[in-house]
């Protein structure tokens, strides 16, 4: 099979493959192999596409790397992303924690749902007023 893609749509595909990188193997010890070697495989094709300012080749390491600068523009697209899924991930787990606390016994699947959106948006409202300031942990 043969892909052809212009040199806009593979810069694109080196960001997205470079983000997928990131979210799947940044917060591991180990990385997952098989994302490495399709990461390896997309980059080697960056200096044809005339993208060498995004990826080089790393004698010493034997492999393809972002550039500092191809890195820095990825920078603000990941801070985003990292913003979103901290706030979407405290007012779930908040929600939940609530939902679990009240109880759920003899409700329905949507008396709890309902339940969990409410909660959901109080926590939402909250953050968006007041960000972590009256987050307090209580001894």
């Amino acid at each position: 099979m043969k892909i052809n893609f212009t040199k806009k749509q593979f810069e694109t595909l080196i960001e997205l493959v470079y983000a997928g990188h990131w979210i799947l193997n940044s917060h591991r010890n180990e990385e997952i192999e098989k994302y490495n070697e399709v990461e390896q495989l997309i980059y080697s094709f960056a200096k044809p596409f005339g993208l060498e300012h995004f990826i080089e080749f790393d004698k010493k390491l034997d492999g393809y790397y972002p550039t500092l600068e191809f890195e820095d523009s990825m920078e603000e697209l990941i801070a985003e992303y990292d913003d979103r899924a901290f706030w979407d991930e405290l007012v779930d787990r908040l929600a939940l924690r609530d939902l679990t606390k009240e109880g759920i016994e003899g409700k329905s699947n949507e008396e709890i749902m309902e339940r969990r959106i409410e909660l959901e948006e109080k926590y939402e409202i909250e953050f968006e007023k007041h960000h972590l300031n009256r987050l307090k942990i209580e001894k």
